[in-house]
C-alpha cells in the first residue's frame, strides 16, 4: 500500500475520530474538549444511548474505533482500556 494511501486513510480515521469525539463529549456535557480524560464507562454510556436509540451495532464499532483513534492521535494517551469493548 503506498504511503499516500495510507495517510488519505489516517486522515480519514482522525476527521471521524473527531466527529465521534464530539458527540460523545456533548452527551457527557464537556463539549468537545480535547483534553478531557475520558473513562470506560463513559464509553459504555454513550454507547447505549446509541444502542438505545437503534444505532446498529457495525456504527457502534465503528465509535469505539474512533474514540480509540482520538485518545492514540489526539490525546496521546494509551486506549488499553478502550479494547475491551471491540470484543463485546
Amino acid at each position: 500500500m503506498s504511503s499516500f494511501v495510507k495517510e488519505a486513510r489516517r486522515e480519514q480515521e482522525v476527521k471521524w475520530a473527531w466527529i465521534w469525539f464530539k458527540q460523545f463529549s456533548s452527551f457527557h456535557g464537556h463539549r468537545g474538549e480535547s483534553n478531557w480524560e475520558f473513562s470506560t464507562s463513559h464509553v459504555i454510556q454513550f454507547l447505549q444511548s446509541k444502542r438505545d436509540a437503534n444505532i446498529p451495532a457495525w456504527k457502534r464499532m465503528r465509535i469505539i474505533e474512533g474514540l480509540i483513534t482520538f485518545r492514540g492521535e489526539i490525546q496521546r494517551r494509551s486506549s488499553e482500556d478502550l479494547m475491551p469493548l471491540l470484543t463485546l
